[in-house]
C-alpha cells in the first residue's frame, strides 16, 4: 500500500504530505517543517521521501535550506524564456529536479545579479548547477 493510500489512515502522514506538496509548489520549506520531519519515525520519513522521488537524506537536505531556497528558479526560467507552467505540466519530474538543485545552489547572489542585469540568458552556464537541464529544456 502506498503512502498516499495510507494517508487516509494516518492523519499525521496526511498532514506532512500536504505540507510537502505545498513546499513543492512553493519550492521551499520553512523552519517549522524541518522540526516536524524530526518527529517522524524512519518508516514514515522513508514513505514521504519515496512519494517525492527523494531519499530521506535529500528530503532532510531540502528541508534544511529554508524558506525561499528556490525562489530564483522562476526568475531564471523567465530570463531564459522557458514556460514554467508547461515544464511543470509536461515534465513534472524535471521541474522537481530543477527546484531541488536550485534549492541547494551556492551561487544565489551571482544568479540574482545576472537576472537583475538582464544577462542571465547569456551567462547562466558559467554558474548555474541547473545549466545542463535548463539548456536541454530550452
Amino acid at each position: 500500500m502506498s503512502a498516499l493510500s495510507q494517508a487516509n489512515d494516518y492523519p499525521r502522514l496526511q498532514y506532512v504530505l500536504d505540507r510537502v506538496a505545498r513546499w513543492i509548489r512553493e519550492a521551499a520549506f520553512n523552519g517549522a517543517e524541518v522540526h516536524e520531519l524530526a518527529g517522524f519515525d524512519s518508516n514514515e520519513l522513508t514513505r514521504v521521501a519515496s512519494d517525492l522521488g527523494l531519499t530521506v537524506a535529500e528530503l532532510r537536505t531540502l528541508a534544511g535550506h529554508g524558506p525561499g531556497a528556490a525562489n530564483l528558479l522562476p526568475k531564471m526560467l523567465k530570463a531564459l524564456d522557458i514556460d514554467s507552467d508547461a515544464v511543470s505540466r509536461v515534465e513534472p519530474m524535471v521541474m522537481r529536479d530543477l527546484q531541488r538543485v536550485c534549492s541547494g545552489c551556492d551561487h544565489k547572489k551571482q544568479c540574482s545579479e545576472h537576472i537583475a542585469a538582464g544577462d542571465a540568458d547569456r551567462t547562466y552556464r558559467a554558474f548555474c548547477p541547473n545549466a545542463e537541464t535548463l539548456t536541454a529544456v530550452r
